[in-house]
């Protein structure tokens, strides 16, 4: 969780009114994915830790849990 909290520190010169948000995708112990709100109107944290998933971890989003 305080992953999450340092990236959404990285979003917020760039998000104004919008919360700041960070997300870290973990499975099985270790991060998977990992993003932040990058700009105001911009895709949701969540889009960009999903994005940030390697091809071979895909199949692991299912049993994965999502701290944001």
């Amino acid at each position: 969780m305080d992953r999450a909290f340092q990236l959404a520190e990285l979003g917020k010169p760039y998000i104004r009114s919008n919360p700041a948000v960070g997300c870290v995708i973990i499975h099985k112990d270790t991060i998977i994915g990992e993003g932040y709100h990058k700009e105001f109107g911009g895709p949701h944290a969540e889009i960009h830790a999903i994005s940030s998933v390697q091809s071979v971890d895909m199949d692991k989003l299912k049993e994965a849990t999502f701290y944001v």
